[in-house]
């Protein structure tokens, strides 16, 4: 019987059991020595168990259930990259998930059948929350597939429930962007998941960081993305090593993405272009090679719509040509000055407006407003808000609230600062 296997360019003989006893042979799936039945290339020296051999190409892991890992012959990573099962390196195939969670092959075969019901029980091993942001509260069948309907998300005190109802403006607590697909909502506090969000792993791999361990997902706190520069109070991936934290939106780019504004991958490395959405000079873009196109990690991750304020009827819409061949529509409706037509801009098509990508998103485009400030030195909690109609003069430095500011929303207290005259130094 020959097995031909995508890992090896030669037909695999099985052999049921080795006549040679002393001669130790190691499976280059797994990296235990081989004993028993084997698939075997005896003139290149490469085997693989039987159950490595037959493991299947895509598995739905009931510990992660939201994606379905893939298995490779080795990880995408530059650098290490840890089994997040056992938390051991990962040297041989390794069932990879696109949101870079990962674990050797034998690790997911051998949890693959643990029982939904025992699943609780494996807690305690290392880096097995790392796989479990949630605990299912209520589930339901859509086909083959099952579906939880009611969760308790760990970032959160409440359960969240499954909606799909699109009747108001809301905006993901994770990631902060817009919400026009399935979320996960709490009907007590406006908290707010993309589902998607609401799946992410307690604790990733981040591709770009050099530090190997994995990165704790960290909430209810208020950072400084490393990578787009932007404060948020989202969700962060969190580098304890060298203090760092980065978005969401940076956190899970690929070092070979896509781009609505492209037609190809781009994948990630050294090589001196300018940025085709910005203009600006880079030595580590993403890049097409063959289309000579590239993007700094800024442009990739730009929201694909943008509201300057709450008071716009209509959101911005990124665009990445200007069809228009007349200078006069070459500004900016917000700050007024000059636009490169040649460089992505947001666009109302309804209004007829566009913006600078810096002006349609302003300073504090990644804070979600409606959200709880308790630090600090007033003594109620504090409502982030940002003043459209009404300017009230802030507490701290007596100017008119023009900005992201926190209000006290406690009856008979008037409190309202601006952000930037509150928020903890280092931001």
């Amino acid at each position: 019987m020959e097995l031909q296997h995508f890992s090896h360019q030669h037909p695999l003989v099985f052999i049921e059991e080795r006549g040679n006893e002393n001669e130790k042979v190691y499976c280059s799936g797994c990296g235990e020595m081989v004993s028993g039945p084997a698939f075997s290339c005896v003139d290149c020296g490469f085997h693989l168990h039987k159950q490595c051999a037959e493991a299947p190409s895509e598995m739905n892991h009931p510990f992660h259930r939201n994606h379905s890992f893939n298995l490779l012959k080795q990880h995408p990573y530059i650098g290490e990259c840890l089994c997040d099962f056992c938390g051991q390196s990962c040297n041989n195939f390794v069932y990879h998930c696109s949101c870079n969670l990962d674990l050797h092959i034998k690790c997911a075969l051998f949890s693959f059948n643990f029982p939904d019901k025992k699943v609780a029980e494996f807690q305690h091993i290392s880096r097995i929350d790392s796989l479990m942001p949630y605990s299912v509260i209520k589930e339901t069948k859509d086909g083959d597939n099952v579906v939880a309907t009611e969760i308790k998300h760990f970032g959160h005190e409440h359960n969240l429930v499954l909606s799909n109802d699109m009747s108001d403006d809301k905006n993901c607590d994770g990631c902060v962007l817009s919400i026009f697909t399935c979320y996960y909502g709490c009907s007590e506090c406006g908290f707010f998941l993309h589902k998607s969000c609401a799946e992410l792993p307690r604790k990733m791999h981040l591709w770009f960081d050099l530090h190997p361990k994995l990165h704790p997902l960290t909430v209810d706190r208020i950072f400084r993305c490393c990578i787009c520069e932007y404060e948020s109070n989202g969700f962060a991936y969190t580098c304890y090593a060298c203090d760092s934290d980065f978005c969401l939106r940076c956190a899970l780019v690929s070092d070979n993405p896509i781009c609505e504004g492209h037609e190809h991958r781009l994948p990630y490395y050294k090589y001196e272009a300018l940025c085709n959405a910005c203009g600006r000079s880079l030595d580590w873009p993403f890049r097409c090679k063959g289309c000579n196109f590239a993007l700094d990690s800024k442009c990739l991750t730009l929201p694909l719509t943008a509201r300057h304020n709450k008071s716009d009827e209509h959101p911005y819409k990124l665009t990445y040509h200007d069809n228009k061949n007349y200078p006069e529509s070459n500004y900016c409706d917000i700050c007024e000055e000059e636009r490169n037509p040649n460089h992505w801009f947001y666009h109302c098509a309804i209004c007829d407006n566009s913006a600078h990508p810096e002006c349609a998103l302003g300073k504090y485009a990644f804070f979600k407003l409606g959200s709880i400030y308790t630090k600090g030195d007033h003594p109620h909690p504090l409502t982030f808000v940002h003043m459209v109609h009404h300017y009230p003069e802030c507490h701290r430095c007596g100017y008119r609230c023009l900005d992201l500011a926190l209000e006290c929303k406690t009856t008979g207290c008037s409190y309202i600062v601006h952000w930037e005259c509150i928020k903890p130094r280092g931001l």
